[in-house]
């Protein structure tokens, strides 16, 4: 039933057409089983063709989308040398935005835009460079060889120093362009023209400049270095030197707004770290000037590793104008300078967070490029031929920091003349090559220069190599294994190569295996067309000691001797040598390195030898010594990078561990407090501080009481990241203290703790100043104690007169006087400073019945009004006994005048 329903839903099949196909099974297939075919060779073509199309049109489409739009009959006034995310470019006759790439052309009357979080910077054919930011556009024109920039809207920096130092054509315009750039002077043209904000400015040469056109038309530009010259619409000049800022408004007018002009670093700097291995960070200069700032403010320095400045990792408070050196790792870093109020309170707080707010954000980017070294052709190498030059293959250590290298081989040490000079694109391994053929008999010297967009850097060290030519064919150099290697033939195991030299002009090679060293009766011969050959057991040897080596034979058949034969030993068992520490790219001090122990594992018995050397193959030796155990103490080896291994006499060699030896580091300067004394009691810290040391972390600073670090110590504070500390000092005696601070940098996986010596100084703390005495009360005071005022007293006199004796050593007197109540007292007149004995009451009417006191005090008092010394008050009281009086009736007052 389930076959009648198959046939009935299935379509009848049609017949196959099996002519351009074969079978792959004789005869009919069974039934149930599905026919399998292979492809015809027209089939293969088909393919071939269609996966052709599809790589083609896909390289069309990568070349449209990054290729870049290019005049061919206008000649290019400048190129984008830096570009960072989007960065696009319109034509003056287009209205088409190309994106840009690095090295694009820019042409007279060029857009230029950058997009959010997005940077270019173009450099014109005379060496000057312009930078935009983030959110920018300018127009690009060039008038008689002068760039002229229209600032549309974002923030662009200028640097014209590369223009002064020489990258321009003609040195006698370029100079009186440097000396004469105050104002447009068509016989004398600055540099560079920006026109912003509706503004016209002149830049000399010689100059760093930023411009900021706001949303509003608000201009602010401010110079770091060099000058420029504002022209404004009246025709007047307003000239801007390095360290000043200019704030105008859409109508010209001045804006007195604080800002902190940066001396450096430059705007979008990019600073190169050249240690190896990078050390954690690298000091980088802050310099500022600070304008229109008020009274008392400060600048304060802010790095932060986002935008946002939500992680902020350093800050740092400094002086109006002045300079600051901050340690930063490599990477990308944000970093903003503003002014901070000196009002400690809620609106000073607020008048700071709003500089903040306002300051230009600005990028700071640290690339790690370690020293570049040259790899092969080795020092002293010869190659040698006999018809055909060999190709040279160049080798050395890359970044993936770098642009390009620059190789160079030139026949004499100073590279006069090179006969090689070839720009090789950098990459990011870890190192790159050139193979070149060109090169004559001789001895030859060469060189790699790494090249950034900033310009080259230090290049390598110069290694030198031979050319020989020979009439004979020249004995194969064997490479691998190496002398007395030992081979494990225990399972698994993969194919064992031998292999040597590649000669050009070889045609063959054969090589020999033999248990004797003159390679007599060989066990093995093989005769091979490459340089290498791999034993896979076809011939079984047994353990022990063989002895290999190579002949090659000429494309015309001459033979040439064969290498001197090199011994291995055959195992069923893998050796193992292994070094353990320090590990590969350790660091540590010349110190340290005699407190290192070198270690390793092996399963040889065999004696080993313990080898430093300063190149990676070892061509010389620095140290050579036999070793036996698991160990070896440090060598003294000079500052610098070095390479250690193991090797051994019938036994393999272990891999090479680099080992960079640094410097200790230095000893800081410390620079507060002076060697005068302090003065304890002020309830004040005092601050101890000291300038930075290079590549160090940390700091410990200690206390001691008397002279020289081997008094009493009183405190130690380690781990000190900043280079100041407070220290109260109330609590401590008088007399002589010394203070230390050392330089440490942390232990890490790769490197060792470093330690830098100490550096000490002295202070004397001396005790507060006693209080002088008091002086004594004033005597015979008038009226006396108990005194009594009635109605006898008031018919002699309408008033109460206060008197005293003079007090030594007082000059002025305080007299106050008060009325008893149940509460206290009650202060009723006060008489201040004043230089008589004696004083007079004439109202009377403020006393009343009651009881009264009258206090008075002598002082010594100074010319300017402050009190030296202070007395003893005395007082004396006194007592108002008068009779109530009758309360006057008012008379008629008559009519008022109105009622």
């Amino acid at each position: 039933m389930k076959g009648k329903i198959d046939r009935a839903i299935r379509p009848a099949a049609r017949p196959l057409r099996t002519s351009g196909l074969r079978r792959l099974h004789s005869g009919r297939p069974a039934r149930g089983h599905s026919r399998r075919w292979r492809l015809r060779p027209s089939d293969f073509i088909v393919i071939l063709l269609c996966l052709a199309g599809v790589y083609f049109f896909l390289r069309l489409f990568w070349l449209d989308y990054t290729g870049t739009l290019a005049k061919i009959d206008t000649p290019p006034v400048g190129t984008i040398t830096w570009k960072y995310k989007a960065a696009q470019r319109r034509f003056a006759d287009r209205a088409i935005w190309d994106r840009l790439q690095k090295e694009s052309n820019i042409y007279n009357g060029d857009h230029i835009r950058t997009a959010e979080l997005s940077e270019a910077t173009i450099t014109f054919t005379e060496g000057i460079s312009i930078s935009l930011t983030e959110n920018s556009m300018i127009q690009i024109f060039s008038e008689n060889n002068t760039p002229q920039v229209d600032v549309i809207s974002g923030d662009v920096s200028v640097d014209t120093t590369v223009y002064e130092a020489g990258a321009a054509t003609g040195e006698t315009r370029r100079a009186a362009r440097a000396v004469n750039a105050a104002a447009l002077d068509p016989q004398n043209p600055p540099a560079l023209v920006l026109n912003a904000g509706g503004r016209t400015i002149s830049v000399a040469g010689g100059t760093v400049m930023d411009a900021h056109v706001a949303e509003g038309g608000d201009l602010n530009i401010s110079v770091s270095e060099g000058s420029a010259a504002l022209l404004a619409g009246t025709g007047e000049t307003r000239r801007v030197e390095a360290g000043e800022a200019l704030a105008l408004d859409q109508e010209g007018r001045t804006l007195d707004i604080p800002q902190t002009v940066m001396r450096s670093p430059k705007p979008l700097a990019r600073l190169i770290n050249r240690g190896f291995p990078p050390p954690p960070a690298m000091p980088v200069e802050f310099a500022w000037d600070g304008v229109n700032y008020a009274p008392a403010s400060r600048t304060r320095i802010e790095v932060s590793e986002d935008r946002n400045f939500r992680r902020i990792a350093h800050t740092q408070d400094g002086e109006r104008q002045g300079r600051a050196l901050i340690a930063l790792a490599p990477g990308v870093w944000f970093w903003r300078a503003y002014p901070v109020s000196a009002d400690a309170g809620e609106a000073g707080r607020a008048a700071s967070a709003v500089s903040a707010e306002t300051a230009g954000i600005n990028k700071l980017t640290i690339l790690s490029v370690p020293p570049t070294e040259t790899l092969s052709p080795e020092e002293g190498h010869e190659f040698r031929y006999r018809s055909k030059p060999p190709a040279i293959r160049f080798q050395w250590t890359a970044s993936p920091n770098v642009a390009s290298y620059l190789l160079e081989a030139a026949d004499n040490p100073g590279f006069t003349g090179p006969a090689l000079r070839e720009s090789v694109q950098g990459g990011p391994g870890t190192a790159l090559s050139l193979t070149h053929s060109g090169l004559e008999n001789g001895r030859w010297y060469w060189r790699v220069t790494p090249v950034m967009d900033d310009g080259p850097l230090e290049s390598s060290g110069t290694a030198s190599f031979t050319i020989t030519q020979s009439g004979d064919l020249p004995v194969p150099i064997l490479v691998n294994p190496p002398a007395e290697a030992v081979i494990n033939l225990a399972e698994p195991r993969k194919d064992i190569y031998f292999s040597w030299q590649n000669e050009a002009e070889a045609g063959s090679y054969t090589l020999l295996i033999s248990l004797a060293a003159d390679l007599r009766n060989p066990l093995i011969t093989r005769q091979v067309a490459a340089n290498y050959y791999a034993y896979n057991s076809e011939t079984a040897l047994a353990d022990g000691r063989y002895y290999w080596g190579v002949y090659q034979t000429g494309l015309d058949g001459e033979v040439s001797s064969a290498a001197p034969s090199r011994s291995f030993i055959i195992r069923q068992w893998e050796p193992v040598l292994r070094p353990t520490f320090p590990p590969d790219r350790y660091t540590v001090s010349g110190a340290g390195l005699r407190e290192t122990r070198f270690t390793w594992r092996t399963n040889l018995s065999t004696p080993l030898r313990f080898q430093v050397s300063d190149t990676p193959a070892f061509s010389r030796l620095e140290v050579d010594e036999e070793v036996t155990g698991l160990g070896f103490p440090g060598p003294a080896l000079a500052d610098g990078r070095w390479y250690w291994r193991l090797a051994g006499t019938g036994s393999t060699q272990s891999e090479a561990l680099s080992l960079w030896v640094m410097s200790a580091l230095g000893a800081p300067v410390l620079t507060g407090p002076r060697a005068g004394p302090i003065t304890a009691g002020t309830g004040a810290a005092t601050a101890f501080t000291w300038q930075g040391v290079e590549n160090a972390e940390s700091y410990t600073l200690n206390l001691y009481a008397g002279s020289g670090a081997n008094g009493r110590a009183i405190r130690s504070v380690p781990n000190i990241t900043g280079t100041r500390l407070e220290i109260p000092l109330d609590a401590y005696q008088a007399g002589t203290y010394t203070w230390t601070v050392q330089a440490f940098a942390n232990e890490m996986a790769g490197s060792a703790r470093l330690s830098g010596p100490l550096a000490s100084a002295a202070f004397t703390l001396q005790a507060p100043p006693q209080p002088l005495p008091l002086l004594g009360a004033p005597q015979n005071r008038r009226p006396s104690n108990g005194y009594t005022l009635g109605v006898e007293q008031l018919r002699s006199s309408s008033a109460i007169a206060f008197s005293w004796d003079a007090v030594p050593g007082a000059n002025r007197y305080n007299l106050a006087l008060y009325r008893e109540e149940a509460g206290g007292r009650r202060l009723l007149r006060r008489w201040e400073s004043s230089a008589q004995t004696s004083r007079t009451l004439d109202d009377l009417s403020i006393l009343g019945n009651g009881s009264f006191i009258w206090e008075v005090e002598a002082l010594s008092q100074r010319a300017n009004g402050a009190v030296e010394q202070r007395g003893s008050p005395g007082e004396n009281r006194f007592t108002v006994n008068l009779p109530a009086l009758p309360r006057d009736t008012p008379r008629n007052p008559g009519r008022v005048y109105g009622q």
